[in-house]
Formats: C-alpha cells, structure tokens, sequence
C-alpha cells in the first residue's frame, strides 16, 4: 500500500478479493517497518475480519519480495495443516493471504 497520506486504508482495502460489503477499517498499531490495519466486511449473517498491513518501502524497498516469502512459507503450513486431523487443541494457525482483485499477493 502507498503512503498513507496518498491512499487511505478503507480504498486500499478495496483492492483484494475479500467477499462482502465493506464496513470499515480500524488502525491496530502503527511502527517503524509498517502500519497495521484490521478491515471489517460483512456478508449476510457473517462477518469477515482481515488484517491489512501497509509496509513501509524506504525500510523493504521491494515489498513483492516480503509476500514472495510469506506466500512460500504459508502455502507450505497449510499443506502440512491439511494432512493434520481436525483437533481442537492445537493453539496457533498461519495468516492467509488474500490475493489482490489484480490476482497479486500484495498491492501497490
């Protein structure tokens, strides 16, 4: 996502197939390396809640290389997490990526 002051978090939002109608964003924490956005959608009854992170370019001047990583990393757990059984013990999962309308892990 561009600088903040170029885009704001509810259009950039927009930019990714997420299913429902778009109700609103709310900042959860803001840093040096990004800015981190959680984004409300709603769909019938259901609720979608996503995070949305703006990074920050002058400290990872090639973001496409960060979601390069995490999409190898999470495609990767979600393999070995669809051979696990269904267990309600298990205390920790990995983010989904949520591809761009443009069909891209991340969008500028």
């Amino acid at each position: 996502m561009p600088n903040s002051a170029l885009m704001k978090p509810s259009q950039a939002v927009k930019q990714f197939r997420i299913p429902g109608r778009f109700v609103y964003t709310n900042s959860i924490g803001r840093g040096n390396v990004n800015d981190t956005y959680e984004a409300v959608f709603r769909e019938g009854a259901s609720v979608h809640r996503v995070i949305l992170q703006r990074i920050n370019s002058r400290v990872f001047e090639r973001p496409e290389w960060i979601m390069a990583n995490m999409r190898l990393l999470t495609d990767h757990v979600w393999q070995k997490l669809q051979a696990e059984p269904d267990d309600d013990t298990r205390e920790w999962g990995i983010p989904k990526i949520i591809p761009s309308r443009h069909g891209e892990d991340f969008f500028v």
